[in-house]
């Protein structure tokens, strides 16, 4: 996980950025002791833990703390002197909070509950029909449209608008408020997938969204890389269920015939 620690404490950054660095050597970790460095960071990436020393601040505390809150699947951990700022920590929807001087025990501890020991690992199965799993373990989707969604976002490997995933998965409606909630509900529905299992896989923005590629293992995205194990387990059925990935389909068939017909040559 990208772990991200904004203080103007030298001492706070140091006992903060060793306790993360004890629940795992897998963590990207990013210290900064300004809050414009680390908003600039935040802007340009999409770490999985903001911890955020409200400390001198100023006015960029509530800044930070809602840019925190925008970034999907991004939990954030606030640490302050004093018991004034537990109003704020609380109206921001942090996930942890600590009161200074940080206590090495307390921080581990709260840290146990919000990294991953170890990260699960999710395959994307798109040959034949489409499934997903968690550590070898299916999900079972109980929003057929938010499947589809995930679906689609996987098949276009970019961001998708909002209007061209409703022009796809509701092509039959006009594209009103109600079908934009529905889109809403479908990308909500995904987000708590993914967050339960603290996986940063979703990205969404307002009007938009995208996966992360390089978080899951892809059969359709090894066979774009030439993978031969892949390219073995073609077994010319794509996202079977789903009309709209025909295109790709004729795509994937024109590169294996290609690559095959390379091979036999």
């Amino acid at each position: 996980m990208d772990i991200v620690i904004i203080s103007p404490q030298e001492e706070t950054r140091r006992l903060l950025t060793s306790c993360c660095q004890a629940h795992g050597s897998e963590h990207q970790i990013s210290a900064f002791a300004s809050h414009s460095g680390g908003f600039v960071h935040l802007i340009n990436e999409n770490p999985g833990l903001l911890i955020l020393d409200l400390d001198e601040l100023g006015d960029a505390q509530a800044a930070l703390c809602s840019l925190a809150r925008y970034h999907d699947n991004m939990k954030l951990a606030l640490a302050a002197s004093t018991d004034a700022h537990a109003i704020e920590a609380m109206q921001a929807c942090s996930d942890a909070y600590w009161l200074k001087p940080l206590a090495e025990e307390a921080v581990s501890k709260t840290l146990a509950k919000l990294l991953p020991c170890k990260e699960a690992q999710v395959t994307v199965r798109t040959f034949g029909h489409f499934d997903v799993f968690i550590d070898g373990q299916p999900i079972h989707f109980k929003n057929a449209k938010a499947k589809e969604l995930l679906a689609l976002l996987v098949d276009k490997r970019g961001t998708v608008t909002m209007e061209m995933a409703v022009n796809v998965l509701w092509d039959n409606r006009h594209y009103d408020e109600h079908v934009k909630q529905l889109y809403r509900k479908a990308v909500s529905y995904l987000r708590g997938i993914f967050k339960d299992k603290s996986l940063n896989i979703l990205v969404s923005n307002r009007g938009s969204c995208h996966v992360r590629q390089g978080t899951f293992a892809c059969d359709y995205y090894d066979l774009l890389d030439g993978q031969k194990k892949a390219i073995a387990a073609w077994g010319g059925e794509y996202l079977f269920e789903y009309p709209w990935a025909e295109s790709t389909l004729a795509q994937i068939e024109n590169m294996v015939e290609a690559y095959t017909g390379r091979v036999m040559k």
